[in-house]
């Protein structure tokens, strides 16, 4: 496409896929971080445990610093991939709805447990919802309880 109304919408995409995506990829980066320091750890107690039970390593010896220093950085990288793959990969359908305003009403499902829904329906009320149906009207004016 072309024109002024094409080059308009390519570049208010541009502006709301930069914003949006911005908190996705901090969520990533900082999941990859955590799991990556966590993995160091978990690396440098193999890396203690393989040496402790004598297991001979090509290159090492008898080395506990390299012993422990080689798993710690093994399974740092691993750990901080799947961190961000599970950053990204949690996601599901919100990687496209993300921090995006909407012009009007939006209908939102929640599922809780039966004991919940009297306080759920209270939080989205007091949030601004327009409106409660469903099963916790229900539950609210004392006709049918809701499952979970």
């Amino acid at each position: 496409l072309t024109g002024a109304s094409a080059d308009a919408a390519r570049a208010s995409a541009a502006r709301r896929s930069s914003s949006t995506d911005l908190p996705i990829f901090w969520r990533a980066l900082w999941k990859g971080f955590w799991w990556g320091v966590w993995g160091a750890l978990a690396g440098a107690l193999v890396g203690v445990l393989v040496w402790w039970a004598d297991v001979p390593a090509p290159g090492f010896g008898e080395s506990l610093a390299l012993q422990v220093a080689s798993w710690a950085m093994y399974v740092h990288v691993a750990a901080a991939i799947c961190g961000l793959y599970a950053g990204i990969g949690g996601m599901g359908d919100a990687w496209e709805l993300s921090s995006q305003r909407t012009p009007g009403p939006v209908d939102i499902g929640v599922r809780v447990p039966a004991r919940d829904i009297d306080r759920v329906a209270r939080i989205l009320r007091d949030r601004g919802a327009s409106s409660v149906s469903g099963a916790a009207e229900a539950a609210l004016s004392g006709g049918a309880s809701a499952g979970s």
